[in-house]
Order: structure tokens, then C-alpha cells, then sequence
């Protein structure tokens, strides 16, 4: 008898190091335990998944405009905080005009 299976190619791994909230750490140790898996292997699944999403959202060119995106927020809370903006009582923004 013929073995139909393909034999899987071994995957190689390297060690990366990041640090995260340890509140997010307690997050994922949970869904983990849930999922019966361990972190590494959550962190792992998650980590792919997302960069999938991104390669699909960077096809579509959205990558480019969520850029766009935060950079004009920044600036918003850069004007708000530095009070050359204000928020008006209809939710508007105000631009406080130079003396």
C-alpha cells in the first residue's frame, strides 16, 4: 500500500523577545488556559493571523489610509491638548484663531 500523506516539512523557530502590560499578559494566559493551549502557541496564532490581515488590508490599500488616519488624529490631539483646538457644545471642532 502506497502512503497517500505528504510528509510535513519541519517548521524552524526563532526565539523573539517583547515586552507587554502585564495585564494583557494575565488576558492571554487566560484565553490560553481556555483554549488549552499554551502562550507561546496563542501569541503564535494570533501574531499570523494578524499579519494575514494585514497583507489582505495592505492589498486594498486601507494600511496606507489607516496611516493617514492616525496621523490626522494625532495632530487633533496635539491641537486639542496644546488648546489650539476646542470642542464646541455641538461636537465640532474650533480652531482658536491667532491673535
Amino acid at each position: 500500500m502506497v502512503n497517500t500523506l505528504k510528509k510535513q516539512s519541519k517548521v524552524s523557530y526563532e526565539q523573539v523577545s517583547i515586552q507587554l502590560d502585564t495585564r494583557l499578559i494575565k488576558k492571554i494566559d487566560a484565553k490560553a488556559k481556555k483554549l488549552n493551549l499554551s502562550r507561546s502557541q496563542l501569541l503564535r496564532n494570533l501574531i499570523e493571523t494578524a499579519y494575514e490581515d494585514m497583507v489582505v488590508l495592505d492589498a486594498l490599500g486601507l494600511l496606507t489610509i489607516t496611516n493617514i488616519g492616525k496621523k490626522i488624529i494625532n495632530k487633533i490631539k496635539l491641537g486639542l491638548s496644546s488648546g489650539k483646538y476646542t470642542i464646541n457644545e455641538e461636537g465640532e471642532i474650533d480652531v482658536k484663531k491667532k491673535d
